[in-house]
């Protein structure tokens, strides 16, 4: 079975990888006009629309919280939990991963790629996380944690996300407030034409509204659906050249619906606002966001426009502000900005980075296992192990030996320490493997303790339990001591 996992988890990693680095390959190419692609119009290089992977994200999450609202079992709040720690575990571990690289990555491969990097957790966990569920493999460990401790710090974190992520939706609906209640229409027909005409160059076929707002320094975007998309643009006058490449930066944002992104960064950044470094990591993904479309726009200029291009950002430099895309940005990020702007050296699109990144995450989903409540099986399950009765011992060759001590396999479980895990791990053991199994509690209860697993089922409910053995199971003991050393005790099956 093992064997099976791994070929089928395998299969699909370079399948999602293949076809992701195909994505954003022929993404590019249409965001550079080299193709058209009418189907991948409002899509990324992750081959949908950002906003739909944080949807899927949150109605998840919102499924498994409902069901533990609802039924009020300790299952389902360990279903909950365990979505919630694994998301976060991959957030706060993926993000810290890409920014010891980013400097490397920044420099060899183009800003799309970077940018598409970071939305890599919001797919993973609409795709790749069920791949874990399909074909699961054996945890490379397994992290305790405290049942005090996850509760505790389960609701700082909860209430700081709900706080931080409120904070960040309210801020923005108040900005987009003011930038209504402050702009007025553009009117100027020259400048107007070109807006139109540019749109319909793009392939973009819905209205986007075009203002000026006295409340900003730079050209920015806001509009999270296509009937609210509006693009503003501070009170002064343009050239047509310096107009063109506004509306060039900004139609490529609106094309890539890249304020659903900024949306699903600022969901990052609450969901992990525990990690210092998820906050570095949003910041690094903006500036990746906007210096995407630098390049497009740059694509094939010469020195002249690009130092022309670098002028711009500098006289619009301002401080972006909510879900928005903006041309340019403060001082702290505008450096790394136009020192690529400037540059004519050519970088690598990056889809083989792309592919190996979403391989990697593929195989190495749900590796890593969390527990909780430590203790005996009596402490932990309320099951007494003296109860146990009709036992036997399975070997690798599959061997079936009678256990002839109970009571000291009685003693022997009541002094094995298990944990609760946060989710049921299918199929992580080897079934066919060694095994103890029996029974306790008058046959209520059948047991089988794999080398690092104990599984508790109710044959008549058909329900069961996994738990985790703090020690794997001890088999030179069972063999020798329980099985009547020296005497042939084998079952026939």
């Amino acid at each position: 079975m093992l064997v099976i996992h791994i070929i089928i988890r395998s299969a699909l990693a370079i399948v999602f990888g293949l076809v992701s680095a195909l994505a954003l390959r022929r993404c590019w190419n249409w965001e550079t006009g080299r193709v058209q692609l009418p189907l991948y119009q409002d899509y990324t290089g992750m081959g949908s629309v950002p906003g739909y992977y944080l949807y899927l994200v949150i109605f998840t999450l919102s499924s498994d919280l409902l069901s533990y609202l609802t039924t009020r079992t300790e299952y389902s709040f360990m279903v909950f939990a365990g979505s919630i720690l694994q998301l976060l575990l991959f957030i706060t571990v993926y993000f810290t991963v890409l920014l010891v690289f980013l400097p490397l990555l920044r420099k060899y491969f183009m800003a799309k790629t970077c940018g598409e990097l970071w939305l890599l957790p919001a797919f993973a966990f609409t795709f790749i996380h069920p791949v874990d569920n399909l074909a699961p493999l054996p945890f490379l460990g397994v992290l305790y944690i405290p049942k005090f401790l996850l509760a505790w710090a389960g609701g700082v974190w909860l209430i700081g996300f709900i706080l931080i992520f409120s904070f960040q939706i309210l801020f923005h609906l108040s900005f987009v407030r003011r930038l209504r209640s402050r702009s007025c229409p553009a009117d100027d027909e020259e400048l107007l034409n070109m807006w139109e005409d540019m749109q319909e160059q793009m392939g973009i076929q819905y209205p986007i509204g075009l203002s000026y707002c006295r409340e900003i320094r730079t050209p920015l975007t806001v509009g999270l659906r296509r009937s609210h998309m509006t693009t503003y643009l501070p009170e002064k006058s343009y050239t047509a050249e310096a107009a063109g490449m506004i509306f060039s930066h900004e139609l490529h944002h609106i094309r890539r619906r890249d304020t659903q992104t900024k949306l699903c960064l600022a969901f990052f950044r609450a969901f992990g606002w525990i990690h210092p470094l998820t906050w570095i990591a949003a910041r690094k993904a903006e500036d990746d966001l906007e210096l995407s479309c630098d390049e497009i726009v740059l694509t094939g200029a010469d020195s002249v426009k690009r130092k022309k291009y670098a002028e711009l950002l500098l006289s619009t430099a301002d401080t972006p502000r909510g879900f928005t895309t903006c041309l340019s940005a403060s001082a702290k990020t505008l450096r790394y900005r136009l020192k690529a702007t400037v540059s004519e050296n050519s970088k690598k699109l990056g889809d083989e980075v792309m592919c190996i990144v979403i391989i990697l995450s593929c195989m190495l989903s749900g590796m890593l296992g969390m527990s909780t409540d430590r203790g005996t099986i009596a402490g932990i399950a309320h099951i007494n192990p003296d109860s146990v009765r009709g036992a036997y011992v399975r070997d690798e060759g599959g061997v079936t030996m009678a256990v002839n001590d109970t009571a000291a396999l009685a003693e022997y479980m009541s002094e094995v320490k298990i944990e609760k895990l946060l989710a049921e791990p299918e199929n992580r053991y080897d079934e066919k493997g060694k095994c103890l199994y029996g029974e306790m509690e008058d046959g209520e209860i059948h047991f089988s303790m794999y080398t690092e697993y104990l599984v508790l089922s109710d044959p008549d409910g058909g329900s069961s339990r996994t738990y985790y053995l703090t020690r794997p199971a001890d088999w030179e003991y069972i063999r020798d001591e329980l099985t009547a050393a020296g005497e042939d005790h084998r079952v026939l099956e």
